[in-house]
Order: structure tokens, then sequence, then C-alpha cells
């Protein structure tokens, strides 16, 4: 099939039928009298857009092209595409209908006092209604750099009024409350250091009191223990085998941060027999001992000779 035919024939099947907009149109503008808008109808016509754009692909291709594997994904998505339409549509509706039942004649806001109306007026612009997160969009607009933290600060100096409480106090109020601060950031940075080195002295006894897993075959044989039976190993205690094993094997195999140890059990574990793996090829791999063994010390005939003659008078007395 050539270009020309391919164009001629496009060309051809969009003028028999109409353009999607139009039928949108259409169907927006001349609903059904005497009948309820139906949102159904919308979501189907959404749905038959997808499935002429499925269709004119299959007329630009030769056959066979398109698989039936890709007809298949491109139907689930159409199907799943038109009910969550047709759900939001459904609940758009209802607060659509509350929504303008507010402007109809003898409504909300035809029966409305003057009072009313005028406490229910607001800005035009939707940046300028909503409050603090309106603020915060106009301040950013002219303070492209400044944070959402250093935002906070500006807005809680000006509310507290701290420019004027700041220039209220004496020199030595001033002073007063310098110290203070610093006072307090130091205790607080004690405290902190405090708890980090309570975590790590807790953490290094849990490693000490850890029982860890030193060969292959038992780790197979905890590995493969039903769950929640005798010699089964939880999350916690492979954790804990980790982290004996980071102190005691091999120095930068495992990683010190645990969170790169992976989030699965599955990647744990590999991780643990890796380490076992590594730390019994280090033990296989050090020098025996070269310690000179005890020697034994030599007897001559005189030790003999004493030793017989030590305590004893004769042969007899020995044997005795």
């Amino acid at each position: 099939m050539t270009t020309s035919q391919l164009q001629s024939q496009s060309q051809r099947s969009q003028s028999q039928q109409p353009s999607f907009f139009a039928q949108v149109q259409t169907f927006s503008t001349q609903p059904t009298a005497g009948s309820s808008l139906e949102f159904g109808d919308l979501a189907n016509l959404l749905a038959a857009k997808d499935a002429e754009r499925h269709r004119r692909l299959e007329e630009h291709y030769e056959p066979g092209i398109v698989s039936k594997e890709m007809r298949k994904k491109t139907g689930q998505y159409v199907a799943g595409k038109r009910m969550n339409l047709q759900d939001f549509l459904k609940n758009a509706k209802v607060v659509w209908l509350r929504f303008s039942s507010e402007f109809e004649p003898g409504g909300a806001l035809a029966n409305a006092t003057p009072k009313q109306i005028e406490r229910a007026w607001m800005l035009k612009t939707n940046n300028l209604n909503e409050s603090a997160f309106g603020m915060f969009r106009q301040s950013a607009k002219h303070n492209l750099t400044m944070s959402l933290a250093q935002y906070n600060s500006w807005k809680m100096y000006k509310l507290n009024r701290t420019s004027e409480f700041l220039h209220s106090l004496s020199p030595k109020m001033r002073k007063f409350l310098q110290k203070s601060h610093v006072h307090k950031t130091r205790r607080d940075l004690a405290i902190r250091s405090t708890a980090r080195a309570e975590k790590r002295a807790a953490t290094a006894c849990e490693v000490d009191t850890t029982s860890p897993i030193l060969t292959i075959t038992e780790f197979d044989f905890r590995v493969s223990r039903p769950i929640r039976s005798e010699g089964y190993r939880a999350m916690a205690d492979i954790i804990k085998q980790l982290r004996w094993h980071k102190a005691n094997s091999v120095k930068g195999f495992i990683p010190t941060a645990e969170n790169q140890w992976g989030n699965r059990q599955e990647d744990k574990l590999k991780l643990l027999r890796t380490a076992i793996e590594k730390l019994i090829e280090a033990k296989a791999s050090v020098p025996p001992s070269t310690e000179e063994e005890e020697e034994d010390p030599e007897v001559t005939v005189q030790d003999l000779e004493a030793f017989d003659s030590d305590g004893y008078d004769s042969k007899e007395d020995y044997y005795k």
C-alpha cells in the first residue's frame, strides 16, 4: 500500500465519521429532552475514541504486525480507563448538582440577605483566596530562592512582632538572652551526643551477646527452618548477624549504613551468606602459628640415678 493510498483511505474514513470533539459538543449541548444527563454515554464515547485509534493503527500496517498481545493490552487499557472515567463523572455529577443548585431561582444565593452576600465576597484570583497557602504563593513569586523554613520564620517574625520586642530590650537583657541561647544550644547538643553514645553502646552490647553463624551448613539449616519454628531466623535476628559480621568479619565488606543492606529479607540473607564465606576464606588464608613448641627436658643417666636414690634405699623399696 503506497503513501497516497494511505492518505486517501484516511481522508475517506474521516469524512464518513464525525470528529470526536463534534460528538462531545453534540452530546453536551443536545441532551435528551425530559431525561437526566447520562455520563456513561460520555465514557463510551471516550472509549470509542481509543478503539478508533487502534483500528486506524491496524489499517496503516501490514496484516499480522499488530499482535494479539498488543490488542489485548489495548482492550484492557480502554476498559480500565472507561471504568475510572465513569466513577469520576458519577461523583462529579453529585458535587456539580449540589453546587449549581445554589444559583437556581429560589436557591441559596437568591434568598441570601445583603449582609450574607457581603460576607461571602472574595477576591477574583485563587492565589489570594487560599489563606496561608495563597500568601506563600504570592511571596514565592517575589522571593524565588526563599525556602519554606525561611518563609515560616519570616512570617512568625512579623506575626509575633519580634522586631518591636527586640527594640524594647535593654543591652543587659539582650546579653542575658544571648547567653541563654548559647547555653540551650550546648545543652541540646550534649543531650543528642549522649543519646547517640548510649545507642552505640547498646548496639555494641547487642553485637557482643550475639551468637554468630560461622558456617555455611548452619546458615543453610537456619534458612531451611519453617517460620516460627525452633532455629528460625527472623528479620531482627538476621540484622543482628549482619551487625556482628560488620564488626568482626572482613572490614569494609558489609556497608556501614544499614539502609544499603537491602529492603527485602532475601537481600539481607544473600549478604549474610557472602559475609560468612568471606570470613571462612579469611581464616583459611591465615598462616599457621610459628611459635616454637616447648621441648621436653632431656633426661640424663645421672638424673635417673639421682631419682632412683632419692627417697629410696633400694630397688626393692621402690617396687613395693
